[in-house]
This record gives structure tokens, sequence and C-alpha cells, in this order.
């Protein structure tokens, strides 16, 4: 069943783009997207276990597309309420790292995608509990891993240790 684009609108927000339209925009262009370090104040990081393509079933730091008119600071804040059930109290700090080029092989339509990924770390406050993360349909599991080896210039994706694994409730 498809949706009209008043009822798509309606639904959204009127912060989405019809699928087929929105299929066209990613043969052609890159998309502006947002990947978030989670890092806990002992130093691990979070990570969730992709649901979709992208990187489907591959573990990867929460993220998403960034909308037209959102701050860096607020789509974090979207993306970390919506797929995490993370709130804006919960961040004790949220800074700037770069922005990485992806090229995937395989996109949520089946065909090749260009990213443009704005990263940031986004520091947890000490209040926060494991407890709270309630994941959303994009994600499968997360986990805390440590972090072995992170690239200042984010000229490679760091390498994780597994610290553990949670199961989507």
């Amino acid at each position: 069943m498809s949706l009209s684009d008043s009822a798509l609108s309606k639904l959204t927000g009127g912060k989405w783009i019809l699928p087929e339209v929105y299929r066209q925009i990613v043969n052609v262009m890159p998309i502006l997207t947002m990947d978030i370090q989670i890092l806990s104040p002992n130093g691990q990081i979070l990570q969730v276990r992709r649901a979709q393509e992208p990187l489907k079933g591959e573990w990867w730091t929460p993220g998403g597309r960034m909308y037209k008119g959102e701050t860096m600071l607020e789509a974090s804040q979207r993306i970390l309420w919506q797929e995490l059930n993370i709130a804006p109290g919960d961040v004790a700090k949220v800074q700037f790292k770069g922005v990485l080029p992806f090229e995937n092989d395989k996109s949520a339509w089946n065909t090749p995608a260009h990213t443009l990924s704005v990263v940031l770390d986004v520091l947890l406050a000490s209040h926060f509990e494991d407890s709270q993360i309630k994941l959303d349909s994009t994600s499968t599991n997360w986990r805390w891993a440590h972090i072995m080896d992170k690239h200042p210039e984010f000229s490679v994706v760091p390498t994780y240790t597994v610290l553990k694994d949670k199961e989507a409730s």
C-alpha cells in the first residue's frame, strides 16, 4: 500500500521524501548523514547492529540522515532519541570530529550509494544507565566496545573490541 504525498507528509512532519524520489537522489548525488560515536564516561563506545542496508548485519555507530534546516546538535538529539531513547539530558558533551565520505556497494535501494557523514563524539552523562537504551527498528542489538585505535583525521574507521552485547528487547 502506498501513501499519498499529504498522508506521508502528515505522518512525518513534512520531513520525508517520497521513496521513488529518494531512490533517484541516491543514484545521482551524495547523501548527508550523521554518525554518532557515543562514549561512556569510562571511555567505551556504543555500537548497534544494523537491521537495514547499508551495512545490514554489521556493527556500526548510530546515525542517520540529516534533515534540511537541522543543526548538527538538533540532528544528533533527534537521532539519539529516535534510535536509542537517549534524551538530551543524558548527554554531557557533543563534539564535532569531522566529515567522512563513504561509498557503499548497497543502499536501502539495492544500488550503490555515496554518503558524506558528519561525525560527532557524544559523551554520555555519568547518571546514564544502560537500561535506558531502547532500540528502534533500525538496529537489532547494541553493545559497548573498547576503543583500540581512534584516528583523529577519521581517514579510516576506528577498530573496536567488544565489551558487552545486548539483545534488542
